[in-house]
């Protein structure tokens, strides 16, 4: 039985925590963000409303990473989707850091 996808986004503030090379999908980095706030997006369900004062593991392309500047220990703002049940991924072009 196939569960269908919720389409689903949140905007999160945080710091960088870690930054370690995807070894289960390929082209991406995964980014461990200390989470201190997150906001819902109007119009999608807030699947990781709760992640606030966790640290979670976001999934970037190495291409977009790059881009943004993510570092380890920078303030961050991006917002995120959840991909099943362990998987979240950000929205390459919302991406703000510093």
């Amino acid at each position: 039985m196939t569960v269908p996808a919720i389409e689903n986004w949140t905007d999160i503030d945080g710091r960088v925590h870690a930054l370690i090379s995807s070894t289960d999908v390929p082209g991406h980095v995964v980014v461990n963000i200390q989470v201190d706030r997150t906001k819902a997006v109007e119009g999608f369900a807030d699947l990781l409303a709760t992640t606030t004062g966790t640290i979670i593991s976001v999934y970037f392309t190495q291409e977009a990473a790059q881009q943004a500047r993510v570092v380890i220990g920078a303030r961050i703002r991006c917002r995120i989707r959840r991909a099943g049940p362990q998987k979240i991924f950000v929205h390459p072009t919302n991406i703000r850091v510093g």
